[in-house]
Parts: structure tokens; sequence; C-alpha cells
């Protein structure tokens, strides 16, 4: 009894071993080529941004200086 058991934990853990070293093998993969799945462009060197501001929904104005040293992403809406 004890010996059936041993080896169906045994049996369990390296089923488990199995599917884990494929699940990170294939998200080590995807890691590769995420640029290009997302098609995002890398600039060899940074570019700097002209400086800007616009009006915040508060109210006031929101100027780029603010957030330097930080990552901005800009996403401009339209409606029509």
């Amino acid at each position: 009894m004890i010996r059936r058991r041993t080896w169906s934990s045994l049996v369990q853990v390296l089923v488990i071993a199995v599917l884990l070293g494929g699940v990170g093998s294939s998200v080590a993969g995807a890691e590769d080529d995420i640029f290009e799945t997302l098609q995002v462009a890398l600039f060899p060197d940074p570019v700097e941004a002209p400086p800007f501001s616009l009006p915040s929904v508060e109210g006031g104005e929101v100027s780029l200086s603010d957030y330097q040293g930080s990552v901005v992403f800009l996403n401009f809406w339209t409606t029509w």
C-alpha cells in the first residue's frame, strides 16, 4: 500500500514537472519575438520628445516635462 502511494506520488510529480517545463519553454520563446508579435518598432537610440502641454480632464494643464524620467504612453481618441 505504501509502495503504491509512493509510486503514484512520483508519477504525479513527474507529470507536473513535464507540464511546467513545457509552459516555461513556450513563455521563454515568446519573449524573443514579443516586439514583432505586437508590431512595435524599437528605436536603436532614444529619441527626445519635443516639449508640449495639453489640457487635463480636471481643467488644468499637463506638461510632458512633469513626467521626465518616466515612460509616457499617449493615446489620442476622437469621436465623429
